[in-house]
């Protein structure tokens, strides 16, 4: 399947937390101009394509299917497809009757917007004899770390809006599926690129209560969002909103983040802030928080502007230059042993030297590691305990590349916090900032 031309609906999922929390964002969206996709976007698209080559072949080695295919996939993408194509393949060696469903188009039966709800689940895996389905949604960013599970103020549990719609979608489209009110369903997120500490893989078991509570929220969110008066709430989710280009509100945010010291963007001048030196801790950690946003949205200005160019357009106090690529061996990895053969060839070097052997990436020793302690372990072994072996066993042969180094984060990061080192210090405004032990 082409990923990157499929049609995506008003209502889809990937877009459920941005259009659940702005309701004004699809009016909107109708009225931009279509963006060409970032570069991330074009990465992850071509990942998913390789995920799916390999579980429609039923290949287990994706380097070895990225090869067969012609493709010129980097290891970086290998690695992290071959992630979730082991997952898959432990549901499916341990279930013989399980069936897969790959890219699956689904609808959800909404009656606010009929027809206009609908997306593409990755994977979803029925187990007819333990009546269980797995809706299992693959990431490839690395940036931002998806949670499957989150909690509010109050302590509520909530299940990612993107795989709940994926589900509900699952259960209701897909006909081959006998669900019932006693089927269990488990929510799935892979993403081995970004950092979290429940891992790359994140599970989340789902109530047919909890099922149909979302579903009431969301025909509640588009009825907001059909509303021709629909309010524009400008957050974390206006990074990939389609709506960008023609909403001003997250500028006029952005604005008054740094207000009153800008007027507006035009008139800008770095002259115009002030010293850090000078400003108050607590100065200091509201310009900190804004700036994650303002980040957000210059890089977004910069990638229009970028498309603009591309597209023909004069763009004020820029140009258009060759990018310095990178070279690459005639042919890509498909070409390598011909490659080498030559080069033995005409210089007179040893194997070894052209095509030296190197060690696995540590996500495929863990696989290997895992592969094997099943093989050995005793009869009626849990998952947990071998699990535990393979972590103990990798955790004696890896290390932290950032040991001793820090970052400052918000509370809310998922890591846990660390003491600063004693011999490190740092003044503002004549004095130490003090901790809270102090």
């Amino acid at each position: 399947m082409d990923h990157g031309t499929r049609e995506h609906a008003e209502y889809n999922p990937s877009g459920s937390h941005r259009w659940m929390n702005c309701h004004g964002c699809i009016r909107l969206a109708r009225t931009a101009p279509p963006l060409p996709p970032s570069e991330y976007a074009l990465d992850g698209t071509e990942a998913h394509e390789l995920l799916e080559l390999c579980l429609s072949g039923r290949q287990r080695d994706v380097a070895l299917a990225s090869a067969y295919a012609g493709r010129k996939d980097d290891e970086d993408r290998i690695e992290a497809v071959q992630t979730a194509v082991n997952y898959v393949f432990s549901i499916l060696d341990t279930h013989p009757d399980a069936v897969m469903y790959l890219e699956e188009r689904v609808h959800l039966p909404s009656q606010m917007a009929p027809g206009r709800v609908h997306g593409t689940a990755d994977i979803v895996i029925y187990i007819p004899s333990y009546d269980i389905v797995y809706v299992i949604d693959y990431k490839h960013g690395a940036g931002v770390a998806v949670d499957v599970v989150t909690y509010d103020a109050q302590g509520k549990r909530h299940v990612n809006s993107q795989a709940l719609m994926y589900t509900v979608g699952a259960l209701d489209d897909i006909y081959r599926i006998p669900a019932s009110f006693d089927t269990t369903i488990c929510c799935v997120i892979i993403q081995p690129r970004a950092f979290h500490p429940d891992g790359p893989i994140r599970e989340a078991l789902v109530t047919n209560e909890e099922l149909q509570s979302f579903f009431d929220d969301m025909e509640r969110a588009i009825a907001e969002c059909e509303k021709p008066d629909a309010p524009v709430t400008p957050g974390s989710w206006c990074r990939w909103c389609p709506a960008s280009s023609v909403c001003t509100a997250r500028e006029d945010r952005a604005r008054a983040l740094v207000a009153p010291l800008v007027a507006s963007f035009r008139e800008f001048t770095p002259a115009q802030l002030p010293a850090v030196q000078h400003l108050p801790v607590d100065r200091l950690v509201a310009i900190a928080d804004a700036a994650e946003f303002i980040r957000d949205f210059v890089k977004e200005a910069e990638e229009a502007l970028f498309a603009h160019a591309m597209g023909g357009g004069f763009v004020p106090g820029r140009k258009l230059v060759d990018a310095q690529g990178k070279r690459i061996w005639l042919g890509g990895k498909t070409n390598q042993d011909n490659i080498a053969l030559e080069l033995m060839t005409l210089t007179g070097c040893s194997i070894d030297e052209i095509m030296p052997r190197k060690l696995v990436g540590i996500g495929d020793a863990e696989e290997v590691v895992k592969k094997q302690y099943k093989a050995v372990a005793t009869p009626g072994a849990k998952a947990r305990d071998i699990n535990e072996a393979v972590r103990v066993t990798m955790a004696r042969l890896t290390d932290k590349t950032n040991r001793g180094k820090y970052s400052l984060v918000p509370l809310t990061d998922r890591r846990a916090a660390v003491n600063a080192p004693s011999t490190y210090s740092m003044t503002h405004q004549g004095g130490v900032i003090p901790t809270p032990e102090d």
